[in-house]
């Protein structure tokens, strides 16, 4: 939602038509959204367990206008 609302826009949607495993492709960031059973299934959190981890949490972001008020 930050992401749209930055006005950044991601390439088509991959896999909206199932529902299983659905991508969004901003370039620098790729969304995941999986069904329960994909999640399971895939096990990405255990595939990329070596990896450093990054708290995303903590990151300071930019203050988005809300169009709402600048009116």
């Amino acid at each position: 939602m930050r992401l749209k609302a930055a006005g950044e826009q991601h390439r088509p949607v991959e896999g909206a038509d199932l529902g299983w495993w659905i991508l969004l492709d901003y370039g620098d960031v790729i969304v995941h959204i999986l069904q329960p059973d994909a999640r399971e299934y895939y096990d990405l959190d255990n595939l990329y367990g070596e990896c450093d981890e990054l708290d995303w949490r903590s990151i300071e972001l930019p203050e988005i206008p809300n169009p709402l008020f600048n009116q």
